[in-house]
């Protein structure tokens, strides 16, 4: 907590002079609200194990006993902050924080500690690319169409010709298209908020899908094993949910033709056994990558015009 010091002198030109030292270990718990996918709030609390140390010089006569006092004791300490994420590899965070401390002699008094930083994670990297991981069309081909043959009757004197029926419009092709995309390109690791990559994602589905006559649309929304049924399931929908909304305001589809669901992490598409260690460490989150994604099906007939 650095140091500092004192400087008196008495009516009779008597000194006293001091320096402080403090320094210490703490433990806090930092809570973090979430505003956006970039703006988090901080406040945390916890325990600080501090030492004092004083060293006095003076002329006092009679002197103060002991010109060397120190004390550890253990004492509270709160704060408040923010945290704004740049991208994955970066974050800006700024907090206020208030430390209680003894003197040594016999006194209490506050630490106030003002911070700006920024934090580099380990094991963050860039934001990725957006990519479609999965895109299989299935098409039914139209029935060919028999022409009827001219009949040609003949009589003694007129001839009679049978003009066959025009041939019927092909039926529009019925086509189902499905794709999937990483939940981590769409939104950002345990976010509902679609960031930029996943509009340009999304950008590119629609384009594919401008020109088709919607039968209906499935969102379906999955996470990773990580968190509890309740919470996966909550996020899945929301994420479902978003990117229903995303398609709607870009005129892609009727907000009455597409369906949403949460499937949480009962789809997962990892094995059970894989993906081994600390729930929350980087490797683990890496390696259960596959599971977070939002699957779309698309029923309809693609039309020929440009």
């Amino acid at each position: 907590m650095g140091k500092f010091g004192i400087n008196g002198q008495t009516a009779l030109l008597e000194t006293l002079n001091g320096q402080f030292k403090v320094d210490g270990i703490n433990l806090d718990l930092v809570g973090s609200l979430p505003v956006n996918d970039q703006l988090s709030f901080l406040a945390r609390m916890g325990v600080i194990n501090g030492r004092s140390r004083d060293i006095f010089t003076y002329t006092v006569p009679g002197g103060l006993g002991n010109s060397n006092p120190e004390i550890t004791k253990r004492d509270y300490k709160a704060g408040l902050g923010f945290a704004y994420q740049f991208s994955q590899s970066m974050t800006l965070r700024g907090e206020i924080e208030r430390y209680k401390i003894n003197d040594a002699v016999s006194g209490k008094a506050n630490i106030n500690l003002a911070t700006l930083s920024l934090v580099f994670p380990f094991g963050k990297t860039a934001e990725k690319a957006p990519r479609v991981v999965e895109r299989v069309v299935y098409k039914e081909m139209p029935v060919a169409v028999k022409e009827e043959p001219i009949i040609i009757k003949e009589a003694p004197v007129v001839v009679y010709v049978t003009t066959p029926a025009p041939a019927p419009i092909p039926a529009p092709v019925p086509e189902r298209l499905k794709v999937s995309f990483n939940a981590d390109v769409l939104f950002g690791f345990d976010r509902s908020n679609i960031s930029p990559a996943g509009t340009r994602a999304l950008d590119k589905f629609v384009e594919e899908i401008r020109n088709v006559q919607f039968e209906k649309i499935s969102i379906e929304g999955h996470t990773d094993r990580i968190g509890t049924q309740a919470y996966n399931e909550k996020l899945s929908l929301q994420r479902a949910n978003a990117v229903k909304a995303y398609l709607v305001s870009r005129n892609a589809a009727p907000a009455e033709k597409i369906t949403t669901v949460g499937k949480g992490s009962t789809e997962p598409l990892t094995e059970a056994g894989s993906c081994k260690g600390v729930a929350t460490s980087s490797a683990v989150i890496a390696c259960l990558e596959s599971d977070r994604r939002v699957d779309l099906e698309v029923s309809g007939t693609r039309s020929t015009q440009k």
